[in-house]
């Protein structure tokens, strides 16, 4: 049996998975294939059956150059590649994100205390329902916890305070007009809707 001279590996050249010096054609090839095939799959028997080759001569070209190590720094490469992509792509995200909440906040805003100049009237917060003024709130204090990097929700299963949230009904479900009437606790004891 004769013996393979392995490759240094100080002496790659990188990138390493790319063709090395000294390395044939078929020799690279032979790798190419074995590095594209799934870590499932990916067999030095494998590689052999697919290229037709006697498995001693792909273990030859395995051993020489280095295979294992330069697969490893490939997909360590490839890893890294993607991450980058998606620590990149999350920040174009927010950003973009950000631009959008900043533009809406700033129609919302027109909109709350009016802009003669562009002929946009201010809402008036007296003729708007509870469950507007309540929904409007809890919109701003999410704005603004967003903005101060705080968490939007809780968790209770941390021991955190519980959110409450309060709901109203469209129609009120006792007369609005008597006055100095002690409202009742609970909604059973509501008086019926009129």
């Amino acid at each position: 049996m004769t013996r393979v001279k392995v490759t240094p590996i100080t002496s790659l050249v990188d990138p390493v998975w790319m063709r090395q010096p000294g390395e044939t054609p078929k020799a690279f090839r032979a790798f190419e294939l074995y590095r594209g095939t799934d870590l499932m799959d990916r067999s030095l028997a494998q590689t052999a059956r697919d290229l037709n080759r006697g498995i001693s001569l792909v273990k030859d070209w395995s051993k020489k150059y280095r295979w294992t190590d330069r697969v490893n720094a490939y997909e360590k490469k490839c890893s890294a590649d993607a991450l980058e992509a998606q620590i990149r792509a999350v920040q174009e995200m927010a950003d973009r994100h950000a631009r959008i909440g900043m533009t809406m906040l700033n129609k919302v805003a027109q909109r709350l205390v009016g802009d003669d100049i562009n002929g946009v009237m201010a809402i008036d917060l007296n003729r708007l329902s509870a469950q507007d003024l309540a929904r409007l709130s809890e919109v701003a204090v999410k704005i603004e916890r967003l903005g101060r990097g705080a968490d939007t929700e809780r968790d209770t299963s941390q021991n955190k305070p519980i959110e409450v949230r309060l709901a109203f009904d469209a129609e009120p479900r006792y007369p609005a007009d008597i006055e100095g009437v002690v409202l009742p606790i609970y909604p059973a004891e509501l008086p019926p809707a009129s």
